[in-house]
């Protein structure tokens, strides 16, 4: 397992995690998720800073907008599950 906390832990290096494009980081109100090629049907869960569950979507497309709008400013992070696979990323909500 690597951990890094900067930017991205993951549980798995792999081309689909490595290759997630996640923006604008910080977010307004629509955080985009670009899935790799040849990946759809990921699911996205939404923590805050203490890991506490906040919410959850389903991104079937290879460009996808979760609405954060509702959140108030802070860190979060979101854990985007594909099959047996997962990341974690920390994202910044204006």
């Amino acid at each position: 397992m690597k951990i890094q906390l900067l930017h991205h832990t993951f549980s798995v290096e792999d081309e689909f995690l490595s290759s997630l494009k996640i923006y604008p980081n910080p977010v307004k109100d629509f955080l985009k998720i670009e899935l790799p090629v040849n990946y759809s049907n990921a699911k996205v869960e939404i923590y805050d800073i203490y890991g506490r569950y906040l919410s959850n979507s389903s991104i079937s497309t290879n460009v996808n907008e979760i609405d954060v709008s509702n959140l108030n400013s802070g860190v979060y992070m979101f854990r985007i599950v594909l099959k047996n696979k997962f990341g974690i990323h920390k994202f910044i909500k204006m």
